[in-house]
């Protein structure tokens, strides 16, 4: 886990378990929702080439545009906003997330602007590239 994970999850009095690498099974919500932004998101970016199975979606054409980054952000926070105010998963009884969330009882202790910073990027010197497909 990164210093600043470790940062965010003591200022927000998070107990972590740490997994086993390679054991999908004991993170089942989190290993779910992955499988959900790669099938219901990536794969229907323009680039990506993991694609569904033959004969559920015609072949991408060859000419086919990548997203710039301010592209990508916008369809990406678009889909989140549909995953979290539309979407109604199966395990939550017909509720969206937003629904589930407001829903829920247990207390939210508010952040002070001093400990926000613990939620950006470390910066370790290295220049990274953001592709719009975990397998692209």
């Amino acid at each position: 886990m990164s210093r600043t994970v470790a940062a965010a999850f003591g200022a927000l009095v998070v107990e972590v378990e740490d997994l086993p690498a390679y054991t999908p099974h004991l993170k089942g919500t989190v290993e779910g929702l992955n499988r959900a932004v790669e099938a219901m998101f990536l794969a229907a970016l323009p680039g990506c080439v993991r694609q569904p199975r033959p004969g559920r979606r015609p072949g991408r054409p060859k000419d086919e545009g990548l997203l710039d980054f301010e592209d990508f952000t916008a369809r990406l926070l678009g889909w989140v906003e549909w995953w979290n105010t539309v979407h109604q998963p199966g395990p939550l009884g017909g509720k969206t997330p937003l629904q589930a969330w407001e829903a829920d009882p247990t207390p939210v202790r508010e952040v002070s602007p001093e400990e926000l910073w613990t939620f950006t990027l470390e910066d370790d010197g290295r220049v990274r590239v953001v592709f719009p497909c975990v397998e692209c």
